[in-house]
């Protein structure tokens, strides 16, 4: 349990602030007037993606109790850690809407680069 949580926090924290480095500059580009807030998206994206954290620490506890390869283990958790991303930004939103897509991308591609770089054993 105690490896699923640590495992679970690392691709989290690292979604958490990278994905706003990854966001910014696509929006700067998209609206050159566009706020730089990166304080904000820190906050609140902790706050709302505090569900996802806790479900994603369940996920991996399932995962890896698997009797499977590891590269399986990962690609079920990538879907998993792609649909919790997005998630927050559904609930929002209320529906998929363009306007959420940048930080979407921005989040799940953190996200799946966190849960294949970090050993999950």
């Amino acid at each position: 349990m105690k490896q699923a949580l640590i495992y679970s926090l690392k691709v989290w924290l690292t979604s958490l602030l990278l994905g706003p480095m990854l966001y910014y500059p696509v929006q700067t580009i998209i609206e050159p007037q566009y706020p730089h807030q990166f304080h904000y998206d820190v906050k609140y994206g902790f706050y709302f993606s505090m569900p996802s954290f806790i479900v994603s620490i369940i996920a991996v506890v399932i995962v890896k109790h698997l009797s499977t390869t590891l590269v399986v283990k990962k690609l079920l958790l990538s879907v998993a850690g792609v649909v919790l991303a997005a998630l927050p930004f559904y609930i929002l939103k209320g529906s998929w809407v363009q306007q959420g897509t940048e930080y979407l991308l921005a989040y799940g591609s953190i996200t799946l680069i966190a849960i294949w770089v970090y050993k999950l054993d």
